[in-house]
């Protein structure tokens, strides 16, 4: 669940401090995404399980992207 809170931030913050544009992202997003749901789909974590991690995923985009808008407001360059 690590992979899926910490991705959104790398992809979203990370272009203001260092270039990203060469990594592959939709690649990366699933080798996350399956890591997180291993549990799952060995039949060792019930499906709330997805339900959890989206939820993750979704609180952790929403709050890099308002971080992102106020590091524009302080003077960062967030066209990265």
């Amino acid at each position: 669940m690590i992979g899926i809170a910490a991705f959104p931030p790398v992809f979203i913050i990370g272009p203001v401090f260092i270039d990203l544009s060469q990594l592959p992202i939709i690649p990366l997003f699933f080798a996350v995404s399956l890591l997180a749901l291993w549990p799952y789909f060995a039949k060792k974590a019930p499906y709330s399980l997805w339900l959890v991690a989206m939820a993750i995923w979704m609180i952790s985009g929403t709050s890099s992207f308002i971080l992102r808008r106020l590091l524009g407001t302080l003077g960062f360059n967030i066209e990265g």
